[in-house]
C-alpha cells in the first residue's frame, strides 16, 4: 500500500468514504466486499477502488448500518462528548443528535435513553425531554435507576478537545460549514495565520512547489552521478591492460 501512490490513494478514498457514512471500518469492509463478490466470479479479491465508488455497495452499507444500530451500542464513550467538556463544537452537536436518534432505534428504547442520559451522560435530561417529552424521559430514567453508577466526570484540557482541522494553513472559511458553526473559528483563524507563516518560513510560500523543486534537484543529482559513473567506466575500459607478470619481468 505504501510503495505505490495510486494504491495508497485507493485505500485513502475508501477510508474517507467510510468516514463520510459514519460506519466502522470492519463493517464497511465486510459489507462492501460481500456485495462486490456477488457481482460475478472473481479470480482475485476486489481492490478498495472497486468497493467504495460503487452504488450497490454504498446502498447496502447504509441499509445494513441502520439495522446494526438497532441491536448494538453505536455511540462514543469518550469524555469529549460529555457535558463537562461541551464547547458547542460541530462534532459534539452531531454526536448528541446521533445519540438521541440511536436511542429510538434500539429495541429497548427506554433503557437506552436512560443509559445515555444518566449513566453514559452523553445527553442531558433537558435535551432528552426536548426530543421525547418529560414523561418518556422520566420512565427511561426509572428503567435504569438501579443500574451501575454514572460515568465519572473527566474534564479534558482544551488541546485535547480541538478538532483535527484546527489551525491548519488555508483551511479556515467562515462562510462554509463546519467553520461557520464552530465557536473556535476565531482562535482557529489566528492559529492558521501563525501556522501558515511558520510553514512559509520553513518551506517557502508554496510547499508543494518547493517539494517539486527538491525532487527535481534530486533527479538531476542522480543523473549527473550516473553520467559520471558512465564516463569513468569508459575511461577505465580505454586504458591499456598490463598482462599479468609484465611488471615483474620488467623489473
Amino acid at each position: 500500500m505504501f510503495a505505490d501512490r495510486r494504491e495508497f490513494s485507493t485505500f485513502w478514498n475508501a477510508r474517507v468514504c467510510a468516514d463520510s457514512l459514519g460506519v466502522r471500518y470492519p463493517f464497511f469492509i465486510n459489507t462492501t466486499m460481500e456485495v462486490a463478490l456477488r457481482r460475478g466470479k472473481w479470480k482475485r479479491l476486489p481492490r478498495p477502488g472497486q468497493l467504495w465508488n460503487k452504488a450497490d455497495c454504498l446502498a447496502t452499507v447504509e441499509v445494513r448500518w441502520e439495522e446494526e444500530l438497532a441491536g448494538r451500542q453505536a455511540v462514543s464513550a469518550l469524555a469529549h462528548y460529555r457535558p463537562e467538556n461541551f464547547l458547542g463544537l460541530p462534532h459534539q452537536l452531531d454526536h448528541r443528535q446521533h445519540v438521541l436518534q440511536v436511542a429510538k432505534k434500539r429495541s429497548n428504547f427506554r433503557g437506552a435513553l436512560g443509559s445515555y442520559s444518566d449513566i453514559d451522560r452523553l445527553v442531558s435530561v433537558a435535551q432528552a425531554e426536548a426530543a421525547y417529552g418529560a414523561r418518556v424521559v422520566a420512565m427511561a430514567r426509572e428503567a435504569v435507576s438501579s443500574s451501575v453508577a454514572p460515568a465519572p466526570q473527566e474534564v479534558l484540557p482544551l488541546d485535547r478537545l480541538l478538532p483535527s482541522c484546527f489551525g491548519l494553513p488555508v483551511a479556515v472559511d467562515r462562510t462554509l460549514p463546519p467553520c461557520a458553526a464552530c465557536p473556535l473559528v476565531g482562535r482557529c483563524a489566528m492559529a492558521s495565520v501563525i501556522t501558515q507563516a511558520a510553514s512559509a518560513k520553513r518551506y517557502g510560500d508554496d510547499p508543494v512547489a518547493d517539494h517539486e523543486r527538491t525532487l527535481s534537484r534530486d533527479r538531476s543529482r542522480r543523473y549527473r552521478e550516473r553520467r559520471r559513473a558512465d564516463r569513468d567506466a569508459v575511461v577505465l575500459a580505454a586504458r591499456p591492460q598490463t598482462p599479468p607478470g609484465a611488471e615483474t619481468a620488467a623489473a
